[in-house]
């Protein structure tokens, strides 16, 4: 009876740690999705700001306003996009214009870089490559503590940048100070989760209307190869070469690192959405892809 006791036990154990490992294998082979070897691709992002250490003269000012004025044309010329891209739209229409120095968000005026001041706009804060290479920082992202998006100084392809740049604006849309003068309050884990979802499938249905439905299309065929099975880490993991090759390709990333990273951060995300929707799991099953990713891989995402 021992013996047989000790059997279970042992394969009780061998079973437990057979799985830990496929689990772990599944999880590094979606890790390498996103990962873009630059040295061995020889890819290459375009960075317009090198430092920090800026001088603080007419010709950076004017760089800095066309930066901004180029967002400020693509959040309107594409405002139709969806019912949310034209609230957001509308929502804002100027920026003030900072620059990030010395862990800090700070303004670019006319007799140089300034502190921050209160107010209940929202701003644009532009990253250095030195900044984000050191804070490992290479997407736009929503600060709501100092009311900015922040966005790295790199050039992203247009398509691209409309989808990341609407997605952090929409959580800015939902927690920035409101135009009466107060704060938008916190809201629980849970609701948080429940927006991240939101926002990334905004994201996903505006690659997927600039790309004339090829991105959706693209990411169903993947879903199609198995179709019966229920975890969506496994069919995450079926992504090819090819199908990478084939997203860079139609937002124009291939050969750049920065940017090929935010398309697959976002269409690992996305194909696990679509993955609840076709098993019917609702908004529950699309909060759970997310945190599971999250927990595993911490991608990339804002």
């Amino acid at each position: 009876m021992l013996i047989i006791v000790a059997l279970c036990l042992i394969g009780t154990r061998y079973w437990k740690e057979a799985r830990e490992w496929e689990e772990r294998k599944i999880w590094n082979t979606i890790a390498n999705l996103a990962v873009i070897d630059a040295q061995k691709s020889r890819s290459i992002d375009n960075w317009w700001i090198k430092t920090s250490n800026l001088s603080a003269n007419i010709e950076t000012k004017q760089l800095f306003e066309k930066k901004k004025n180029e967002v400020l044309s693509i959040i309107h010329n594409y405002r139709g996009v969806s019912a949310e891209t034209e609230k957001i739209s509308e929502r804002f229409r100027e920026f003030r214009l900072a620059v990030f120095v010395n862990g800090q968000s700070r303004y670019l005026l006319e007799n140089g870089i300034t502190p921050p001041l209160g107010t209940n706009g929202v701003d644009i804060c532009f990253l250095s490559e030195e900044d984000a290479r050191k804070l490992l920082f290479y997407s736009i992202a929503w600060r709501p503590d100092w009311n900015t998006v922040i966005i790295p100084a790199v050039s992203y392809p247009e398509k691209l940048l409309v989808s990341l740049l609407f997605h952090e604006l929409g959580h800015a849309f939902r927690h920035n100070k409101n135009d009466a003068g107060g704060i938008v309050p916190d809201i629980d884990k849970e609701a948080l989760a429940r927006e991240e979802v939101e926002m990334h499938e905004l994201s996903g249905e505006i690659l997927n209307n600039l790309s004339n439905e090829s991105y959706f299309r693209r990411i169903d065929q993947i879903l199609a190869r198995l179709p019966k099975e229920r975890r969506f880490e496994r069919v995450i993991a079926s992504v090819t070469t090819e199908d990478s090759v084939a997203f860079y390709e139609i937002f124009g990333c291939a050969g750049t690192e920065t940017p090929a990273k935010m398309v697959m951060s976002n269409t690992i995300r996305m194909i696990g959405f679509r993955h609840a929707e076709r098993h019917e799991l609702g908004i529950e099953g699309k909060i759970k892809v997310f945190r599971e990713i999250e927990r595993h891989l911490a991608l990339p995402e804002k």
